[in-house]
């Protein structure tokens, strides 16, 4: 299977997921709104056609799978993604440590302190 991927930066603001299949399905990248009205349609099958995306034994869907999870393996080695629920932050103030959104949060709201920096 011979081919190219090209990445496109869709803003993470709580509809990327909407705006990427609105740029795929129509080069429009402000879909959310119309999809969000689409989702989930009365009546929709609970489970996918699996004419179109055969189930393997193994339970994956076959090549498509396995070269998006080998793009994905690409894309955290090369740090072109943030795991907000994972990464690792510094408090800019008192250089405590914190992992994930959800610390980094609690400690904001304990201490005032908003200054964080991702490290390894």
């Amino acid at each position: 299977m011979e081919g190219s991927i090209v990445r496109r930066v869709i803003p993470s603001d709580n509809s990327c997921l909407f705006n990427a299949v609105g740029y795929v399905m129509d080069r429009d990248r402000n879909k959310a709104p119309e999809l969000r009205q689409m989702s989930p349609a009365e009546g929709a099958p609970e489970e996918f056609d699996q004419t179109i995306f055969s189930v393997q034994r193994d339970g994956t869907v076959g090549p498509a799978e396995r070269l998006a999870l080998n793009l994905v393996k690409d894309q955290q080695r090369k740090r072109s993604y943030t795991d907000t629920a994972n990464f690792t932050l510094r408090c800019g103030v008192c250089q405590i440590g914190v992992i994930g959104q959800k610390e980094a949060v609690e400690h904001a709201q304990a201490t005032g302190h908003v200054n964080f920096q991702e490290y390894k």
